[in-house]
């Protein structure tokens, strides 16, 4: 999850940006400037929710969860400092059930596995 911070030194905003369409394209907090905590993306077609991404001042920093258009998880992957750190993990739509998985290490992948 996001950092907590203190919103009376650091200057929270609400930010939420559209597409041409006018559907909701994504929303998040910013913290001078930089997103803070989760940034929520959505699919313009179908205005559900599409990815979630936890962000620290800016760098992903966290879970990022990509879903199927109903609202199934089709990956959740782990973020340290801007790079990929622990499982990607992607999922079969249905049954819901791992398709593969892998492991990484500062950016850098050091293992695979299907199932």
């Amino acid at each position: 999850m996001g950092s907590p911070c203190d919103i009376t030194t650091n200057y929270l905003t609400e930010v939420t940006q559209y597409y041409k369409s006018g559907v909701r394209g994504s929303s998040w907090q910013e913290v001078r400037g930089k997103e803070h905590g989760t940034v929520n993306m959505y699919d313009e077609e179908t205005g559900t929710l599409a990815a979630t991404q936890e962000m620290k001042h800016g760098v992903p920093h966290g879970k990022r969860i990509q879903y199927y258009t109903d609202n199934t998880i089709f990956s959740v992957t782990d973020y340290v400092d801007g790079k990929k750190h622990g499982f990607y993990t992607t999922y079969y739509n249905y049954p819901f059930k791992p398709k593969y998985r892998e492991k990484y290490e500062h950016g850098q992948l050091i293992m695979r596995e299907e199932f």
